[in-house]
């Protein structure tokens, strides 16, 4: 832990000003088939990721455990890293390791 909590580890990120769910789709279940190793949790997210990205959709993934998303091809985040100060703007972030599915505009 790096000194004060962050607002993500603070509240959650889905109590975050513009956040809301993201369905998981069928397409984003064909993207995290692919990643039989990693976590269910983290698959989704990675999926949900690729199919924004193949849509051309803006996307940053943070993750407070990012070497979780290792062989996915997704490199995200860590909020609490010494010298992030903010997200940059009019991004959507994503975040699985908590099992929960997020989209969040910044």
């Amino acid at each position: 832990m790096h000194g004060s909590p962050t607002a993500v580890e603070q509240h959650g990120a889905a109590s975050l000003r513009f956040a809301e769910n993201v369905p998981f789709t069928a397409a984003h279940a064909v993207n995290a088939m692919e990643w039989a190793r990693v976590d269910r949790p983290v698959a989704h997210a990675s999926g949900i990721a690729w199919q924004a990205v193949k849509a051309g959709d803006p996307l940053t993934v943070l993750s407070l455990e990012p070497e979780l998303y290792s062989g996915t091809g997704i490199t995200p985040l860590n909020p609490t890293w010494p010298g992030l100060k903010a997200v940059p703007p009019r991004v959507r972030a994503l975040s699985g390791d908590s099992g929960s599915m997020i989209r969040t505009t910044c």
